[in-house]
Formats: C-alpha cells, structure tokens, sequence
C-alpha cells in the first residue's frame, strides 16, 4: 500500500464504505507540530491514498466515525493546546465539510463510534 499523503501523528481514523479517512492530527510524529486541518482518504481496491477538503479547524487528539455515509469530526486541540468544541461533518459525495453546533465542551483525547451506522 502507498504512504499516507501527510505526515501525521494524533489523526482520527473512520472507516466508510470500503474506505479509510484519515483527520486531523498534528504534523510531526513527535507531537510538537501544529495541529492539521487535512483530510485524506484510502481506497483498498486501488491502494491509494488521496487528498479531500481540509477541515475548517486544525485538530490534533480529535476523534471521528462514520454514520450513514458520512464522516464525523469532533473536539481535539487547537495549536494553544486548548480543547475544541467544535464538530465537523464531511459528505464524501459532495466532496464538503459542513459546521455542526458544537459539544457541551471542550474535548481532547476522546474516542467516537456509531453504532448501527
């Protein structure tokens, strides 16, 4: 399989369709990098990796998952280290991040799954 298109480390991970999408993280395998806004996908029929919209917010620590046919990204750490309430949704499709109302607070750190989804 080909490399990821991104050096990243503290990235969500969500499996849709047959595919991998890759979120966020922070651009230095160390950690001390500033927190990322890209988005990348991997097909397993072609073994590629490709590039989506970024994000509107950089995130490392950030968590994601998959609900019918869509991804979910939400919380992690902004480049001040301060936890983000903030959560994003990509429609793979359309090829967009759309805004969704925040969470009660700030979260970094933090898992996501759907069940049933």
């Amino acid at each position: 399989a080909a490399p990821m298109l991104c050096q990243r480390c503290d990235f969500a991970l969500a499996a849709c369709a047959g595919r991998l999408y890759a979120c966020g993280g922070a651009g230095n395998p160390r950690g001390s990098g500033r927190p990322l806004a890209t988005a990348e996908r991997f097909d397993a029929a072609s073994g590629r990796w490709e590039a989506l919209p970024p994000m509107a917010s950089g995130r490392s620590g950030l968590a994601a998952a998959a609900l019918r046919g869509q991804i979910y990204a939400c919380g992690g750490a902004d480049q001040a280290m301060q936890e983000l309430r903030s959560c994003e949704r990509l429609d793979p499709d359309a090829g967009r991040w759309k805004a969704l109302p925040p969470m009660s607070c700030g979260r970094a750190g933090l898992a996501a799954v759907a069940l049933e989804g």
